[in-house]
């Protein structure tokens, strides 16, 4: 029974009952039988104060301040009465006790006892936690056996129990303090150990919530950040990066994902339980597990970055960065083209680690100041993480140590001078310094130097990102490439049991049968693991972080390409030559996550550039500065992968998927520094990509090219860059830009030429597989190879009518506006027989001549009234602009596929199809006259100066010469225009291959008016 106390001033004995009833509450005890039901009785106690106080009747059996630590220690003393009895448990509960019966004692009206209780509540919590250490590492007290072999795990039993005992508020911290150097680490490094261990193997579905909750309760005690920082297991002193991933402390909880690992499955299995049977389930069904996956990812992800935020912030920021720097430079082997998942980090450690980073690198993403200065590109040759073995933007792996050679010398001549100036350099001995020698790592040490956190943070983030954002989004992509190719070979074999019925019971029908439901398994499983990657690869809480970073990447490369930008001033362009060593010397990699990464933003979430319209200005300086800087970024490739993001971030022929963002293509149209160089700059990369010392060169280009020309093709519809197209056409026009055009001739001729020559080979096929007996008696293996055959060539016709119709109409559109180029003496020839040739070969499927169905040719694109439309848009666009007549002369000079009615009959078939409008047909039948003119006027000149001399006849050509030059290397004369035309495409000499270029020609003045005076004799002979 409680005494009251309620009175103001209470006297000494009834608080004494007061306090007594206090401390029996508290730890559950009494010291009689009487009323003591569910509590312990201290006999012993009590038979020991009756002793003592003889005298004192009235406080006999009464328990003080001064008696509690007796009480605990017999409470203690007492065996437990089952084996789930546990007395770290009992003392927690005491301790909950004490703290509110000193809240209880802020009610009583006597307030100088108030506050003897509260202070004995105080003493008697100091002891409950004293004692509480004491059992965890002592034997002192009795304890069941199932308690000692917990040890101090029974705190973590405490604390993750879901029902029962909860860690009273403020025990942990006075435990902390009480214990910091007295055993702290040896009872609470198996406590975070075992967090860890408890969710092993553990996916996002698992039961994980509960342990990273209490070790970031941990983590909010400094003492506590020591002792799991200090732990042995903290940093693995050896191995990969897969055993650093299981055998490092806080491993087991960076490895929690949705993403599965083919090395150790986790469980529950997420793409069993959220994804099996995906053909069958609703889509509302999927996207429900999407959501909750992204959420869960989205909790434990901010409860890790809190976690490690408390171990930096808490005096453990070296240690947490030597774990950072250890986690990623063990798993450097992700960076390689085939990744070994024995010994490397699973995909989710580095997707959770990355994360992670992130939201450390958030503060100063947006920093264009302070923060921002302090990124030092030194870090990559003197920092913790390891890009030695990294290909480098624009240097040699010879270049760069020579470059950091140089420079660590000049690095330590420069401490030798402050060291004498300090008077720290004794002078006895010289010190010698060699590149070479074994010992040149102990002369960098006065040039090394302590990095600042920001930039630890951003190159410790930007490396993790390529090991495991970049890199899963490649390994997604591999992913899909591999699924279409199985769909494919599914579709195939399907399509060819409806074409090719076999019996059932037929053996081949058998293992075709097999076949099939292996690949629908195959497929099965892709379409898993697919979606397991999509859930957090395209989640928006991974994407806009990511953005953030690589925007913040960009502005860094620009600023260490470019240092002028940092202080307010404009981009230089072109970029200073040559190349600073600073920025020539950095992983390739940056520019490669960051065109990566944006892609895979533009075609899965645009969404996140839509929103973020106002800080897109960095990412567009980026793409367009370096994709026209080759001296800069020296992988033609690299340069190619900005094309492609800015290709997907336009409307397009080829538009699929995700619709682009409309922010991107704003900026494109009105940016200053968009309008007056990203033209130029593409036509540039148009013609360099030609040579990229690949040995898939020749094939590359195509693709790449398209990239390019979809882009000039919307830009072309942009007033500003129209305008800008032909201010580089006229400035550059007898030089680069005839490069830029004879090149995309070149394409548009092999492209279209490819398309035609495998026409009839389809249609042999085809028309073979419509006689179904002759089709059916050829042995089923011979049917197989045709049909697989006739697959690949549809697909290479499609791709090369597709690439071939970009390239036209990009001969059109610019003919519109830009003629001269086409007209010049080193192209019109060329431009003539090209579309004299195509004309031929397209006029002949639409007058009937060729066999091959019209709706036939189209489902591979080929329309020949299409592609006739176009060739004769480019004929009326150059004869309009054409005063010099210099088009229907080398119409008239082309005898390979010109004839005479060549015009007649394209402006009967225009008429016929509705080719043309009524005005472009007389434009045709004009130029078609102006042609037989001059055919009739070149027959004439034949005639009349007969048999030319043969040195002036062009070697190569064996035509007249007008303008011959010299070639100074192999001292061969050549027409100009012959030469030019060459080097165009080689800028070699054709007769020895040594290098040549137009300013090297030497013109042959004196042969030039032997040839003049030589026709004028001739016409006046035949005027005589």
């Amino acid at each position: 029974e409680r005494t009251s106390t309620t009175c103001a001033t209470m006297d000494t004995s009834r608080r004494k009952i007061v306090l007594h009833e206090t401390i029996c509450r508290v730890f559950q005890v009494c010291l009689d039988e009487g009323g003591c039901e569910g509590r312990v009785v201290l006999s012993d106690l009590a038979e020991e104060l009756r002793q003592e106080r003889r005298g004192d009747t009235e406080t006999q059996a009464l328990l003080q301040h001064d008696e509690i630590e007796r009480v605990i220690m017999e409470r203690l003393s007492q065996p437990p009465k089952d084996k789930h009895e546990r007395s770290v448990r009992y003392l927690m509960e005491c301790y909950a006790r004490a703290q509110d019966e000193s809240r209880r004692a802020e009610r009583y009206k006597d307030k100088e006892f108030a506050q003897q209780v509260q202070k004995t509540m105080e003493f008697a919590r100091e002891l409950v936690v004293s004692y509480s250490g004491i059992l965890l590492q002592t034997d002192m007290f009795p304890q069941t056996k199932e308690a000692e072999a917990r040890g101090s795990l029974q705190i973590l039993d405490c604390m993750m129990e879901p029902t029962g005992t909860v860690l009273p508020a403020g025990y942990l911290e006075q435990f902390v303090a009480r214990f910091e150097g007295e055993g702290l680490q040896e009872m609470f490094e198996p406590i975070v150990r075992e967090l860890a261990k408890s969710v092993v193997q553990c996916s996002l579905l698992g039961e994980f919530h509960a342990q990273i909750r209490t070790l970031n309760l941990l983590t909010n005690h400094p003492a506590l950040c020591k002792v799991i920082t200090s732990a042995k297991d903290w940093i693995p002193p050896r191995g990969n990066g897969r055993q650093f991933e299981q055998q490092s402390l806080l491993g087991p909880l960076l490895t929690i994902s949705a993403i599965p690992d083919l090395v150790v499955p986790s469980r529950p299995s997420v793409r069993k339980t959220c994804f099996s049977d995906v053909e069958n389930r609703r889509n509302a069904d999927v996207l429900t597990s999407i959501t909750a996956l992204r959420n869960a990812a989205e909790s434990l992800a901010s409860t890790l970055h809190m976690i490690h935020m408390n171990l930096l912030r808490k005096g453990c920021r070296q240690h947490v960065l030597e774990c950072f720097s250890a986690a990623i430079n063990r798993n450097e082997g992700r960076a390689k083209m085939q990744i070994d998942m024995r010994t490397t980090a699973s995909h989710g450690y580095m997707i959770n680690l990355g994360r992670v980073l992130l939201r450390i690198c958030e503060p100063f993403l947006n920093d264009r100041g302070v923060k921002f200065s302090r990124i030092d590109p030194d870090y990559v040759t003197h920092g913790r993480i390891d890009f030695s073995g990294d290909t480098k933007i624009a240097a040699t792996s010879e270049e760069e140590a020579s470059w950091i050679d140089r420079r660590n010398a000049s690095r330590v001549e420069n401490f030798r001078n402050v060291s004498r100036q300090l008077g720290m350099d004794s002078g006895d001995e010289p010190v010698t310094w060699s590149p070479d020698s074994k010992d040149s790592k102990m002369e960098e040490a006065p040039a090394n130097k302590d990095y600042h956190f920001v930039c630890e943070s951003f190159f410790f983030t930007a490396r993790c990102l390529h090991l495991g954002l970049a890199r899963c989004i490649r390994y997604q992509l591999e992913l899909l490439k591999a699924l279409q190719k199985h769909q494919q070979a599914l579709d195939d074999l399907q399509a060819s049991q409806n074409i090719s019925p076999m019996d059932p019971r037929n053996p081949q029908a058998l293992m075709r049968e097999r076949r099939v439901t292996e690949l629908k398994a195959v497929i099965s499983e892709y379409q898993e693991l697919r979606l397991c990657f999509d859930t957090l690869l395209m989640d928006p809480a991974m994407l806009r972080p990511a953005f953030d970073f690589y925007r913040c990447l960009s502005a860094w490369l620009l600023k260490t390409a470019c240092p002028g930008i940092v202080k307010g001033g404009l981009i230089e362009f072109p970029l200073p030559s040559p190349c600073p060593m600073e920025f020539a010397t950095l992983p390739e990699h940056f520019v490669d996550d960051i065109t990566t990464v944006l892609l895979y933003i533009v075609r899965t979430s645009p969404d996140i550039l839509n929103s973020v319209q106002n800080e897109l200005a960095e990412i567009i300086d980026f793409l367009i500065v370096f994709v026209g800087s080759p001296h800069y970024i020296k992988n033609p490739y690299k340069r190619a992968d900005m094309v492609e993001v800015l290709h997907a971030c336009i409307p397009r022929e080829s538009q699929h998927g995700m619709p682009p963002p409309k922010s991107v293509q704003l900026l494109l149209e009105v940016y200053p520094l968009a309008v007056k160089h990203l033209v130029p700059n593409l036509l540039k990369l148009y013609v360099d990509i030609e040579f990229t010392g690949s040995h898939t060169q020749f094939y590359d280009k195509f693709n790449i090219r398209h990239n390019i020309g979809e882009i000039l093709e919307y830009l072309w519809g942009v007033h500003a860059h129209r305008q800008e197209w032909c201010r580089v056409a006229v400035e550059q026009e007898g030089s680069f830009y005839l490069k830029f055009l004879n090149m995309l001739i070149n394409d548009a001729i092999y492209l279209l030429d490819e398309s035609v020559k495998k026409l009839p080979e389809v249609r042999e096929t085809l028309q073979a597989m419509l006689n179904t007996s002759s089709w059916q008696a050829q042995p089923a293996r011979e049917r197989e190879e045709r049909e697989a055959s006739l697959r690949q060539t549809e697909q290479i016709l499609r791709s090369d009518l597709y690439l071939a119709r970009v390239h036209l109409r990009m001969l059109q559109y610019t003919s519109t506006e830009i003629t001269t180029p086409f007209l010049c003496p080193e192209m019109v020839d060329r431009i003539a027989s090209m579309l004299d040739y195509f004309l031929v070969q397209f006029l002949e499927y639409l007058s009937g001549s060729r066999t091959m169905e019209l709706h036939d040719l189209e489902k591979y694109g080929f329309v020949p009234s299409e592609l006739l439309s176009r060739l004769a848009d480019v004929f009326i666009n150059l004869f309009l602009k054409d005063k010099e007549n210099s088009l229907a002369a080398a119409i008239a000079k082309d005898g390979r596929s010109y004839h005479d009615g060549l015009f007649d009959e394209l402006a009967r078939i225009a008429r016929e199809y509705f080719l043309l409008t009524e005005d472009k047909v007389v434009q045709m039948e004009r130029l078609g006259a102006r042609v037989a003119e001059a055919k009739a006027s070149e027959m004439d000149d034949e005639e009349m100066l007969g048999d030319v001399p043969d040195e002036f006849l062009d070697p190569i050509q064996y035509t007249l010469m007008k303008d011959p030059v010299k070639l100074p290397t192999s001292g061969v004369t050549l027409d100009k225009a012959t030469i030019m035309r060459h080097l165009l495409s080689d800028p070699t000499d054709p007769f020895n291959r040594k290098p040549l270029s137009p300013e090297m020609l030497v013109p042959e003045v004196e042969l030039k008016a032997s040839i003049s005076n030589w026709i004028a004799e001739q016409k006046g002979k035949a005027k005589q």
